[in-house]
Parts: C-alpha cells; sequence; structure tokens
C-alpha cells in the first residue's frame, strides 16, 4: 500500500520588532495579540533602548532649544527676587541643561514602568486577573507615540531657527499647545501639553491593549481615560 506524504506546513514566521512600529500604526491589534504571548522584557527593552538611543544622538541638536528655555524662564522670574535667587535658579537651569539627556531617558523608563502600574491597577479592578508583565507589554507599545514625538521635536528644532520664536516655544508642540499664548495658565498649559497627538495616540493604544487583555470595549476607553486623567493631574502637581 502505497502512503502519499503529506507536505509539511512552513513554519509561521513572527514579525521583527521593527515590523510593529509600522503596524502599531496600521494594525495595532495585531500587535498586542501576537506580543501578549511573548515575553514582556523584549517589548521593554525595544521601545525604551529605541527611545534612550535616539535621545543620546540627538541631544545635542536640542541645545538651543533648551537654552532658549532656560532664557524665557528667567524672564518669568519676579523682579522682586533677589540677586542671589536669580543666580540659584540660573545654576539650577544650567544643570538641568547639562543633564538633559540622562533625566529625559530616566524619566522615559519611568514612564513606561509607571503607565504599567496603573495599566494592571486597571485591568485588575475591572476584574481581570492580570500579570505585571502583560501591563508591561501595553505601556511599552503604547510608548511608541512617544518615541516619535521626540524625532518630531528634533527635526523641528533642527530645521527651525530657535531665536527667530524666541518666547513662543509653544510652538514645537503636536497639538492644542502650539496655540497658547506664553502667559497662559499653568493648569490650561499642562491640559493642552498632555493632549499632543501623541498622548492621544498613546491612550488610544492603552485602551486597544486593555481590549485585547479581555475588557469591554467601552471599559477599556474609560480606563485608558482614568489613566490620562491621572497623567494630567500627576503632571500639573509636579
Amino acid at each position: 500500500m502505497t502512503h502519499i506524504s503529506q507536505p509539511l506546513a512552513e513554519p509561521v514566521r513572527q514579525p521583527a520588532l521593527w515590523e510593529d512600529t509600522v503596524d502599531l500604526v496600521i494594525a495595532p491589534s495585531s500587535v498586542f495579540a501576537r506580543r501578549a504571548t511573548q515575553g514582556a522584557l523584549t517589548s521593554f527593552v525595544f521601545a525604551f533602548g529605541l527611545f534612550a538611543l535616539l535621545v543620546l544622538i540627538g541631544h545635542g541638536s536640542l541645545v538651543p532649544f533648551l537654552e532658549a528655555q532656560t532664557r524665557m524662564f528667567l524672564g518669568t522670574l519676579p523682579t522682586t527676587m533677589s540677586d542671589a535667587d536669580r543666580v540659584l535658579a540660573s545654576e539650577a537651569l544650567q544643570l538641568r541643561q547639562e543633564t538633559y539627556p540622562v533625566a529625559l531617558v530616566f524619566r522615559g523608563a519611568l514612564f513606561i514602568l509607571g503607565t504599567a502600574v496603573l495599566v494592571l491597577v486597571g485591568l485588575r479592578v475591572n476584574g481581570r486577573q492580570a500579570r505585571l508583565s502583560q501591563s508591561v507589554t501595553i505601556a511599552s507599545l503604547a510608548f511608541f507615540p512617544h518615541v516619535l514625538a521626540f524625532v518630531a521635536l528634533w527635526l523641528q528644532v533642527t530645521f527651525t531657527d530657535v531665536s527667530a520664536i524666541e518666547g513662543r516655544l509653544h510652538e514645537f508642540a503636536l497639538g492644542p499647545a502650539r496655540f497658547l499664548p506664553v502667559d497662559a495658565p499653568k493648569a490650561l498649559v499642562v491640559l493642552c501639553r498632555n493632549a499632543e497627538l501623541a498622548d492621544v495616540w498613546r491612550t488610544a493604544l492603552i485602551a486597544l491593549g486593555m481590549r485585547t487583555a479581555g475588557l469591554p470595549v467601552k471599559r477599556a476607553i474609560g480606563t485608558a481615560m482614568a489613566i490620562w486623567m491621572l497623567t494630567v493631574g500627576l503632571d500639573y502637581l509636579s
């Protein structure tokens, strides 16, 4: 008796990590679905590593922007402030400028991990037995819009004469903050600063990630919005 051998099925190729950055734009749900079964460390290292690399490469181009920020802040200090206090403020701003790359990278890591904790709490409050690794994956993938936002700032500063818009640095924002006057109230500045394209996209990705984790659509959206509002509140208090 002759046996007809069946052709072996070809192994399914897993998309590379760099392909996730493209799929997060055109098919984000597929990224969350396939990364849900893989190690969270891979997603975190890729998202954070890419951000850190871009910051270390591009921070030199941001020096004019940081110097303009320093001058703008010093110009808002009260006229009654003593010379000694002005010197201290100027030295603190100079230190901030010098440590900007390290501080920004450190903030990026904290931002991802802080978001992961909030996602984990949100999932468990809604009755899902989520793991920290699952929430780290969601937070890492949702951080990619901020990586692109840094690239956008880098390009704007590189091809713009910063001195020409001295005192109007909100014009580099990719959202409603772009249209704010210099003397806008802090609450309005913080609100608009957290309503940029990257923040809207990040919130949508968090909602999509929580939906992939099993939350109903309305709860996923509501929880993602709650995380955004908490982020705005923390930004205002910082």
